[in-house]
């Protein structure tokens, strides 16, 4: 019998997830390739600990899983999609035809904002260590963290913050460290114990919250708050601001403004018939690594039914229940009621349920295990 072609276009946190999903539901049923440019897939949640030395980011190179799951993985990404012909054309020029494709190409980054630096979890550790040298040395006693407006994972923002707080405390510097976010409860989402756990946090790390506010840079040292006429700021000597996302704008496929795809029930792409996506391009408010890797399972168990599995409805993916754990520079925080217990296999510097995902996390366990990970 011939396999039910699936491609997975994109090798980031639900790439991964859909493709252990899909390998577990549907077995030998399924030929599996994934279309990700780059050479390996790096948990993103854990770069914020790298300037402080205190974890790294797990690699994983794409031809370990694709030696684990049986994955054809070719190095390019989903330019344009042609659903009815069941063709994805690549940035090499490249058809590849698909019984099945599943889109997670994941949110572009752009500044965040003019006049600040823009933190980026793939950039190179040693731009926030500038910083931090800037703090050590004198020069920069005043530092803010800004959330820009729109879709957006805002919890680095605060974990930065509260690195920096302890970072400088440690070695006797008397810091004022600042958030400013455009929410006025920026952990709504994961409910009111979360929003007052992160506030209880922030404040034990002597971390200053602004909520409620844009920002803007005027002149430096002033960071201007919006709403505008309010007269609101902050003296600052250095600003930090996440990046801004933005959508993949893969052609052929239904996006809005910002190029973030749209999507139906169970991921199915808005007039699609065999196009998902899932994760972080697709047009939804919040992003973050446990919703994308539901979302992934959510698809995942709706391409398997399409390739002629019994998966029974509602397999294939958990309730959604949204977990976040936010790491401090000293005990990590759980944002939820659950115990922040390790799993078995888990480096010491792994906060657990830090990778907050069904398959994923499980996985990159393992190999930390097999492949004695330093702590």
């Amino acid at each position: 019998m011939t396999p039910f072609r699936v491609v997975v276009a994109g090798g980031g946190v639900a790439g991964i997830e859909s493709l252990l999903a899909l390998r577990e539901l549907a077995g030998e049923r399924i030929a599996l390739t994934l279309l990700s440019p780059g050479d390996r897939f790096r948990v993103p949640a854990f770069a914020v600990a790298e300037p402080f030395a205190l974890g790294h980011g797990q690699e994983v190179p794409y031809t370990r899983i694709a030696g684990d799951l049986g994955v054809t993985v070719i190095p390019s990404a989903a330019l344009a999609v042609d659903d009815a012909r069941r063709a994805v054309e690549t940035s090499d020029g490249v058809q590849i035809a698909f019984d099945a494709l599943l889109l997670t190409p994941g949110a572009t980054m752009a500044e965040g904002l003019q006049g600040a630096t823009t933190w980026r979890p793939d950039a190179s550790p040693e731009i926030f260590g500038g910083l931090l040298r800037d703090l050590e040395q004198g020069y920069a006693g005043r530092i803010a963290f800004v959330v820009p407006a729109g879709p957006a994972w805002p919890l680095p923002a605060f974990e930065l913050a509260m690195m920096t707080a302890r970072h400088a405390d440690g070695m006797g510097i008397d810091a004022e460290i600042s958030v400013v976010c455009p929410d006025e409860d920026p952990l709504a989402f994961l409910g009111l114990e979360a929003a007052g756990a992160l506030r209880a946090a922030l404040a034990d790390a002597g971390v200053r919250l602004v909520t409620g506010m844009d920002a803007h840079v005027g002149h430096l040292p002033v960071l201007h708050l919006a709403p505008a006429g309010s007269g609101d700021a902050i003296t600052v000597d250095r600003i930090v601001a996440l990046p801004a996302l933005r959508g993949p704008r893969i052609a052929g496929v239904t996006s809005d403004e910002h190029g973030f795809i749209r999507t139906g029930p169970h991921g199915l792409v808005e007039g699609c018939t065999r196009t998902w996506a899932a994760g972080d391009g697709i047009a939804s408010p919040m992003k973050m690594g446990g919703l994308a890797s539901y979302q992934a399972r959510r698809a995942a168990g709706d391409i398997a039914r399409a390739a002629g599995v019994d998966v029974p409805p509602g397999d294939g993916a958990d309730d959604l229940a949204l977990h976040a754990v936010l790491m401090t520079g000293e005990d990590p925080v759980a944002l939820d009621d659950l115990p922040l217990a390790a799993a078995a296999g888990a480096p010491r510097w792994w906060p657990a349920r830090k990778v907050a995902s069904h398959h994923l996390e499980a996985y990159l366990m393992r190999i930390a295990d097999e492949t004695g990970v330093p702590a």
